[in-house]
Protein backbone atom coordinates (compact mmCIF):
# COMPACT_ATOMS: atom_id res chain seq x y z
CA UNK A 1 0.00 0.00 0.00
CA UNK A 2 1.16 3.53 -0.93
CA UNK A 3 -0.20 6.16 1.29
CA UNK A 4 0.26 9.75 -0.19
CA UNK A 5 0.63 12.50 2.24
CA UNK A 6 1.87 15.32 0.23
CA UNK A 7 0.80 18.95 1.45
CA UNK A 8 0.60 21.22 -1.87
CA UNK A 9 0.68 24.88 -0.46
CA UNK A 10 -2.01 26.75 -2.68
CA UNK A 11 -2.64 30.27 -2.96
CA UNK A 12 -6.04 31.06 -3.99
CA UNK A 13 -5.00 34.27 -5.76
CA UNK A 14 -3.28 32.50 -8.02
CA UNK A 15 -6.02 29.72 -8.84
CA UNK A 16 -9.91 29.54 -8.00
CA UNK A 17 -11.23 27.24 -5.05
CA UNK A 18 -13.14 25.41 -8.05
CA UNK A 19 -13.45 21.49 -8.27
CA UNK A 20 -11.53 22.26 -11.72
CA UNK A 21 -8.20 23.32 -9.02
CA UNK A 22 -8.94 20.45 -7.21
CA UNK A 23 -9.03 18.12 -10.02
CA UNK A 24 -5.73 19.24 -11.32
CA UNK A 25 -4.29 19.19 -8.18
CA UNK A 26 -5.33 15.78 -7.31
CA UNK A 27 -4.67 14.14 -10.82
CA UNK A 28 -1.35 15.83 -11.25
CA UNK A 29 -0.20 13.80 -7.98
CA UNK A 30 -1.97 10.58 -8.82
CA UNK A 31 -0.51 10.78 -12.06
CA UNK A 32 3.00 11.28 -10.72
CA UNK A 33 2.59 8.17 -7.94
CA UNK A 34 1.28 6.00 -10.90
CA UNK A 35 4.06 6.68 -13.05
CA UNK A 36 6.55 5.75 -10.31
CA UNK A 37 4.35 2.54 -9.38
CA UNK A 38 3.69 0.68 -12.52
CA UNK A 39 2.21 -2.35 -10.64
CA UNK A 40 -0.71 0.01 -9.32
CA UNK A 41 -3.77 -1.45 -9.81
CA UNK A 42 -6.86 0.07 -7.74
CA UNK A 43 -6.53 3.35 -6.07
CA UNK A 44 -8.90 4.49 -3.24
CA UNK A 45 -9.31 8.19 -2.71
CA UNK A 46 -10.88 8.97 0.44
CA UNK A 47 -13.14 12.15 0.35
CA UNK A 48 -14.84 14.30 2.60
CA UNK A 49 -18.68 15.45 1.55
CA UNK A 50 -17.64 19.26 0.34
CA UNK A 51 -20.11 19.30 -2.85
CA UNK A 52 -17.86 21.62 -4.85
CA UNK A 53 -14.87 19.92 -4.07
CA UNK A 54 -15.16 16.43 -4.56
CA UNK A 55 -19.13 15.24 -4.53
CA UNK A 56 -19.39 16.79 -8.29
CA UNK A 57 -18.59 15.37 -12.03
CA UNK A 58 -15.63 17.37 -12.53
CA UNK A 59 -13.88 15.54 -10.04
CA UNK A 60 -15.35 12.11 -11.27
CA UNK A 61 -14.73 12.88 -14.83
CA UNK A 62 -10.99 13.36 -13.73
CA UNK A 63 -10.58 10.16 -12.11
CA UNK A 64 -12.46 8.65 -14.96
CA UNK A 65 -9.43 10.19 -17.01
CA UNK A 66 -6.85 8.48 -15.16
CA UNK A 67 -8.08 5.64 -14.81
CA UNK A 68 -8.16 4.74 -18.24
CA UNK A 69 -4.95 6.29 -19.01
CA UNK A 70 -3.54 4.20 -16.81
CA UNK A 71 -5.37 1.20 -16.46
CA UNK A 72 -6.06 1.21 -12.81
CA UNK A 73 -9.62 1.20 -10.86
CA UNK A 74 -10.36 3.94 -8.49
CA UNK A 75 -12.71 3.75 -5.73
CA UNK A 76 -13.64 7.12 -4.00
CA UNK A 77 -15.08 6.56 -1.09
CA UNK A 78 -16.92 9.78 1.03
CA UNK A 79 -16.51 9.81 5.19
CA UNK A 80 -19.19 10.50 7.18
CA UNK A 81 -19.38 13.62 8.82
CA UNK A 82 -19.21 13.55 12.67
CA UNK A 83 -17.87 9.33 12.83
CA UNK A 84 -14.43 10.13 11.86
CA UNK A 85 -11.21 11.06 13.26
CA UNK A 86 -8.10 11.39 11.02
CA UNK A 87 -4.53 12.50 11.85
CA UNK A 88 -4.92 15.15 9.42
CA UNK A 89 -7.66 16.78 12.28
CA UNK A 90 -5.10 17.08 14.20
CA UNK A 91 -2.44 18.58 12.05
CA UNK A 92 -4.84 21.36 10.88
CA UNK A 93 -5.10 22.23 14.56
CA UNK A 94 -1.59 22.20 14.92
CA UNK A 95 -1.07 24.38 12.02
CA UNK A 96 -3.65 26.53 13.45
CA UNK A 97 -2.22 27.19 16.76
CA UNK A 98 1.19 27.38 14.98
CA UNK A 99 0.53 30.72 12.48
CA UNK A 100 -0.79 32.72 15.40
CA UNK A 101 2.87 33.60 15.46
CA UNK A 102 4.78 35.82 13.12
CA UNK A 103 4.50 34.85 9.51
CA UNK A 104 6.73 36.86 7.00
CA UNK A 105 6.26 34.61 3.78
CA UNK A 106 5.07 31.78 2.27
CA UNK A 107 7.87 29.94 3.28
CA UNK A 108 7.08 30.24 6.70
CA UNK A 109 3.85 28.59 6.12
CA UNK A 110 5.71 25.47 4.67
CA UNK A 111 7.92 24.94 7.55
CA UNK A 112 4.65 25.15 9.65
CA UNK A 113 3.32 22.62 7.09
CA UNK A 114 6.25 20.53 8.01
CA UNK A 115 6.39 20.09 11.08
CA UNK A 116 2.88 20.13 12.02
CA UNK A 117 3.47 16.11 12.46
CA UNK A 118 4.93 13.59 14.70
CA UNK A 119 9.03 13.05 14.68
CA UNK A 120 8.11 9.67 13.02
CA UNK A 121 6.87 11.38 9.71
CA UNK A 122 8.26 11.74 6.57
CA UNK A 123 5.40 14.17 5.30
CA UNK A 124 7.37 16.78 2.85
CA UNK A 125 5.25 19.78 1.40
CA UNK A 126 5.75 20.08 -2.44
CA UNK A 127 6.18 23.62 -3.91
CA UNK A 128 3.48 25.58 -4.23
CA UNK A 129 1.45 25.34 -6.93
CA UNK A 130 0.73 27.79 -9.29
CA UNK A 131 1.66 26.24 -12.97
CA UNK A 132 -1.63 25.33 -15.56
CA UNK A 133 -4.15 25.77 -12.84
CA UNK A 134 -7.87 26.45 -14.46
CA UNK A 135 -9.00 30.50 -13.59
CA UNK A 136 -12.39 31.36 -13.45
Amino acid sequence: MICAEPVFPLSVHEGSLSSEVFAHLQCKHFESVLDANRNIEKVIVWSDGCGYQNRCCTITNAYLDLSMKHGVTIEQKFLVAGHTQMECDSMHSLIERRTIKDIHTPRDYIVIFETARNETSTTKSGPPVYDNLPHQ
